[in-house]
């Protein structure tokens, strides 16, 4: 059963990782899982066999958990990212163009 409400799972791909499934998940959208490190980072790929690939204008994207509230802020100070998620609202006031 898959564990967040509408995400199909296909059958096949769950039982053959068994309980490891999460670790190797199979996709269908214009992005394949390249790597994932626990705790460090998730890379993932274009998917050149996606249906409208022709509209995907992004070959890679790296996402990198940062627990730390003070090193997301002083990372976003610097530029170093694009998107940052759940940044502390006084945080926010200090990033170029407010971050929203």
């Amino acid at each position: 059963m898959p564990r967040r409400a509408g995400m199909m799972v296909s059958p096949k791909a769950a039982e053959a990782a068994g309980d490891k499934f999460g670790l190797k998940p199979v996709c269908a959208g214009p992005y394949k899982l390249v790597e994932r490190v626990q705790q460090d980072r998730i890379v993932a790929e274009k998917f050149p066999g996606y249906w409208n690939k022709d509209q995907v204008f992004i070959d890679k994207i790296t996402y990198l958990p940062i627990v730390d509230a003070t090193v997301r802020s002083i990372h976003a100070r610097w530029g170093r990212y694009r998107e940052l998620r759940q940044v502390v609202a006084v945080d926010a006031l200090e990033q170029p163009g407010h971050l929203g």
